[in-house]
């Protein structure tokens, strides 16, 4: 299988043990625009009469876990170096999902989720995302990558 790499990927090539980029505005911009994709999934008029608290609002603390999931992507292409598999495309398979887990949360309960289940959620699929294809001593480099930086992330999403 030929993978091609996500824009993040090409844009941020790091060789293992060097310090975690700088976080790309262009990236930020990319994934939180897929992230309101996810969100607009969902039925969002639906989700803003759930959450009864503003659309700004809203997109204020959803926005909030994009630092996190752009720095944790760092963490394993950090750990893993130039030769780091982008197995599909982040924006459709993990950014665009948490958006749409946040609106489904927000009409169900009329919340956002709480920051440790944010953060647990993008965890889990940046590991389900990178390892796919892995040998398990890939992967579970993979998964130390994103558990360090879980570790050492403040307890708000912003």
């Amino acid at each position: 299988m030929k993978t091609i790499p996500s824009s993040l990927a090409v844009s941020q090539r790091l060789i293992p043990g060097t310090p975690t980029p700088q976080r790309d505005p262009h990236m930020i911009a990319m994934y939180s625009a897929f992230i309101m994709e996810g969100m607009h999934d969902k039925d969002y008029d639906a989700v803003l009469t759930a959450w009864n608290g503003g659309c700004v609002e809203l997109v204020w603390e959803v926005m909030g876990f994009v630092p996190y999931l752009v720095d944790a992507i760092n963490a394993v292409a950090s750990a893993c170096g130039d030769d780091l598999e982008y197995p599909g495309v982040l924006e459709y398979e993990v950014a665009a999902p948490f958006g749409l887990w946040i609106a489904q949360t927000v009409t169900a309960t009329g919340s956002m989720p709480a920051p440790d289940a944010c953060r647990a959620w993008i965890n889990d699929a940046i590991v389900e995302f990178f390892a796919k294809h892995q040998d398990a001593e890939r992967a579970a480099q993979i998964k130390a990558a994103v558990s360090t930086h879980a570790a050492t992330v403040p307890a708000t999403s912003h």
